[in-house]
């Protein structure tokens, strides 16, 4: 069945949301179905009209997790509509994803930003080091700034050429990292200025 009228639809939703098992699941399962009958013209009864409400509402600006809540319940309608024979198969078939090139999703920098970003702050003074130290770990290795400070020199290691850091994270649980060679040489750097290396 594409189409079904609004009212037929209403009525099927209501003796749905009879077989909730308990009285609370049973009002917000009705209330969120009937919001969505009510949003749309035509009630979403096929793959392609599904496809279009996850759209519509992608472009109101609804979370993914609202949109996935959403496509649960009608899931589950339609599941349900399937067996008592009023649809001939459940259009939310699919599992859904947000779209790829959705605006609002957020965005890395590259690696040309970060770079930029880095050489804003100076390095000719100890806390120049120090802040672009701190800033390049927070970027490359993605460090909260509450792990960056408890870090110890005896936390950093060679291995096979390369520098490694030890952190602690919740849980008491250690997290070990490799360094990039660029940021491994601005700790050398951060070093020698500390203990006034020349």
């Amino acid at each position: 069945m594409r189409t079904m009228e609004k009212a037929k639809i209403l009525k099927l939703i209501e003796r749905f949301s009879v077989t909730s098992r308990t009285n609370a699941y049973r009002e917000i399962h009705r209330r969120e179905l009937v919001k969505i009958a009510h949003d749309f013209r035509a009630f979403p009864c096929t793959e392609a009209g599904v496809l279009k409400a996850i759209r519509k509402w992608e472009s109101e600006g609804l979370k993914t997790s609202t949109i996935k809540t959403r496509m649960s319940r009608l899931q589950v309608f339609f599941k349900w509509g399937v067996k008592q024979g009023h649809f001939k198969s459940n259009p939310v078939n699919f599992e859904f994803a947000p779209k790829i090139n959705d605006q609002r999703a957020p965005q890395g920098l590259s690696k040309i930003e970060v770079d930029h970003l880095i050489k804003q702050v100076p390095k000719q003074t100890w806390l120049g080091q120090r802040d672009r130290l701190i800033l390049a770990l927070m970027i490359t290795n993605g460090y909260r700034i509450s792990t960056i400070a408890k870090i110890k020199w005896n936390d950093f290691y060679y291995q096979s050429g390369e520098l490694y850091l030890n952190t602690w994270e919740k849980g008491n649980k250690l997290n070990t990292k490799r360094i990039r060679p660029d940021v491994a040489k601005m700790l050398d750097e951060y070093q020698r200025i500390t203990f006034h290396e020349k």
